[in-house]
C-alpha cells in the first residue's frame, strides 16, 4: 500500500527528529577519528563519524536548540552534569545590595522552569558570555516592573554555583550527608532600571 503525501511528511519529519536528536547527543570522537585516520581502512570510518559528529551536528542544531530537544552524550555518561547553577537578580538600595528576584528550581513554577533556566544557563555559556552580556543585563532590567524599582535604581545579575565532586568509587551516604557545597559567586550584567516599562 502506497503512502500518502501526509503520511510521508510525517515519517519523513519522525527520521529528520530522531536524527537531530541523536546527532546533537553524539560525544566528541575527535580523538578516535585521528587514529583511525592513522590507518589505511580507517579513513573511511573516520569520514563517516565525522558525518554525523560535524557535518550533521551544523545542520541540525539551530532545530534542536529553537524545539529544546538538545541533550549531550555527558549528561548521562560517563561524566554527567555537575554544576549547580542559581541567578539572582540584585537591586542597589541606600547604598546596599539586595536581592529581588531569584532564578532556581525551588523559585520558578514547574511549567516556567524550563524556558527560565534553560534559556538563562545558555545566555550564561562560557563561549557566547561576552556577547550575550547585553542580553542578561537587559534580562536583569526586566525585575524592575514586576518590583516596583523606581528609575534609575541600579541591577545586576548575580551568578552563584558550585560543582558536584565526582568519585572514582561510589561513596557513603554518610558522607555525603556532610558534605558541603564550595560556592563561587560572580558579579555578571549590571545596568540601570529604565523609565518606562519594558
Amino acid at each position: 500500500m502506497s503512502l500518502t503525501k501526509k503520511e510521508w511528511a510525517v515519517s519523513l519529519f519522525c527520521i529528520w527528529h530522531m536524527v537531530a536528536v541523536a546527532t546533537y547527543a553524539m560525544p566528541d570522537f575527535s580523538d578516535q577519528t585521528k587514529k583511525l585516520r592513522a590507518l589505511k581502512s580507517g579513513s573511511l570510518v573516520a569520514d563517516f563519524i565525522e558525518l554525523f559528529t560535524k557535518d550533521f551536528y551544523e545542520l541540525t542544531k539551530p532545530y534542536t536548540l529553537l524545539t529544546s530537544q538538545w541533550q549531550k552524550w555527558t549528561l548521562f555518561a560517563p561524566d554527567p552534569l555537575r554544576r549547580v547553577t542559581s541567578f539572582a537578580v540584585e537591586a542597589e538600595q541606600d547604598g546596599k545590595w539586595h536581592r529581588v528576584h531569584e532564578v532556581q528550581p525551588r523559585t520558578v513554577s514547574f511549567w516556567n522552569a524550563a524556558v527560565q533556566l534553560k534559556t538563562i544557563r545558555r545566555l550564561e555559556e562560557s563561549k557566547y558570555r561576552e556577547r550575550n552580556l547585553p542580553i542578561r543585563a537587559h534580562y536583569a532590567k526586566q525585575v524592575c516592573a514586576r518590583y516596583n524599582l523606581a528609575p534609575d535604581t541600579p541591577v545586576r545579575l548575580r551568578i552563584d554555583h558550585f560543582v558536584l565532586p565526582m568519585h572514582t568509587y561510589p561513596h557513603s551516604v554518610s558522607w555525603w550527608k556532610n558534605w558541603k557545597p564550595e560556592w563561587v559567586s560572580r558579579i555578571d550584567a549590571t545596568a540601570q532600571c529604565p523609565h518606562t516599562s519594558l
